[in-house]
C-alpha cells in the first residue's frame, strides 16, 4: 500500500496514544472522525504512583476494536546504532513509523524538556534533508501537531535505556465500517454514569501534595485535569454530529452544547487553579482543596445530569 499522509488528528487531545491512533485512522479515512467522539470514557482516582486524583481513563471496547481491525503495529527492535537509525529514516520514504523516544531532549517546549527521562511513541513523517531534520506528530506545551527535530537530537533520544531502537512499522490491514449511534452512546454513558457516583460523593481530591518519591504532585494534577477538559470539547463535537445527523432536535443541541461549553469552562478553571499554586504557592502544593473539590463536586453533577438526559432521548 502507498505511504499514507498522515495529518495530525488535533480536534482534541486526550494522550499521545490515542492521538496518534486517530491520526492514523482519520488520514486514511476521515469517516473515523465520529468514532473519536465516541463517549468511551471514565473517570480514575490512582494510579500506580500517585494518590487520590481526578484522571480520564480512556476506555472504550468499540474504539479499540476497530483501530485493532484497521491498524497493524508491526514491532521492530534493532541495536541502537547512527547506521540503523540512519536505515531507520531512509524507510520514511515508503513508510509511516512510530518510534519510543526519550522525552529530556526530545522537545524543548515540553513539560520533559531537560528535566525528567520520560518515554513515549511519536510518529515520523519525512526527513527534510535540506534542514537534516526529523519531520514529527507529536505534542508538546504548544499542543499536538507537526514538529521537526534536527538530526544529531534525533539520534539521542531515539536510545533507549537497554541501547535499542525501538517502534513499530504502520500498515492498514482492513476498511472496517462506523458510523456514530445512539446505542453506542447510551452504552457508554450507562458505564460512565455507574463509575462517575464515587467522584461525586467524594471530597477529599489532591490533598496529598508528594508521591512516595517526594516528587510534587501539583503540575500533575493540572495536566490531568487538562485531559478531562479536552473531553468536553470532544462531547461538543459528538452532540453536534449527532445534530446533524438528526438524532437529536435544535432545542436538545443547544441544550447539551451549552452543558458541555460550562463543563469545559469550569474543568478548565480547576487546571488554572492548580497551575496557579504550581507557580506561586509555597513548595508548588495545591492550597485550594475546598475550593476545587467544590468546583469538582459542581462539574460532576452536571455530568450525571447530561448522561441521564441521554437516557430519556
Amino acid at each position: 500500500m502507498k505511504k499514507l499522509e498522515i495529518k495530525p488528528f488535533d480536534d482534541f487531545w486526550l494522550n499521545c496514544g490515542f492521538n496518534n491512533n486517530f491520526s492514523i485512522l482519520t488520514s486514511y479515512n476521515k469517516k473515523y472522525k465520529e468514532l473519536a467522539y465516541l463517549n468511551g470514557y471514565k473517570y480514575q482516582a490512582y494510579n500506580e504512583w500517585s494518590p487520590k486524583h481526578i484522571a480520564l481513563n480512556n476506555s472504550s471496547r468499540i474504539q479499540d476494536d476497530i483501530i485493532g481491525q484497521v491498524i497493524c503495529k508491526e514491532y521492530f527492535l534493532v541495536e541502537y546504532s547512527e547506521k540503523n537509525a540512519n536505515n531507520l529514516i531512509n524507510m520514511l520514504h515508503d513508510n509511516n513509523i512510530m518510534i519510543r523516544v526519550d522525552l529530556y531532549n526530545w522537545l524543548p517546549n515540553s513539560s520533559s524538556w531537560h528535566k525528567e527521562h520520560n518515554y513515549h511513541y511519536s510518529l515520523l513523517s519525512d526527513y527534510d534533508e535540506a534542514k537534516q531534520e526529523i519531520v514529527i506528530i507529536d505534542d508538546d506545551n504548544r499542543g499536538y501537531g507537526v514538529k521537526s527535530i534536527p538530526y544529531k537530537r534525533f539520534l539521542k533520544c531515539i536510545n533507549d535505556e537497554e541501547s535499542n531502537i525501538t517502534g513499530y512499522i504502520i500498515h492498514i490491514k482492513n476498511e472496517i465500517d462506523y458510523e456514530l449511534n445512539m446505542n453506542d452512546i447510551l452504552y457508554h454513558a450507562n458505564i460512565l454514569l455507574d463509575n462517575i457516583d464515587f467522584f461525586y460523593r467524594e471530597n477529599d481530591f489532591w490533598k496529598v501534595q508528594v508521591n512516595e518519591k517526594g516528587e510534587n504532585l501539583c503540575k500533575f494534577y493540572a495536566f490531568e485535569v487538562f485531559k478531562i477538559e479536552n473531553r468536553q470539547k470532544a462531547n461538543l463535537e459528538l452532540v453536534k454530529c449527532l445534530y446533524d445527523k438528526k438524532y437529536i432536535n435544535k432545542n436538545i443541541y443547544e441544550y447539551l452544547k451549552k452543558e458541555f461549553i460550562y463543563l469545559k469552562i469550569e474543568w478548565e478553571r480547576i487546571k488554572n487553579i492548580l497551575l496557579k499554586d504550581y507557580m506561586y504557592s509555597a513548595n508548588n502544593v495545591a492550597t485550594n482543596i475546598d475550593k476545587l473539590n467544590l468546583l469538582k463536586t459542581n462539574c460532576i453533577k452536571k455530568e450525571i445530569e447530561i448522561w441521564k438526559k441521554f437516557k430519556c432521548l
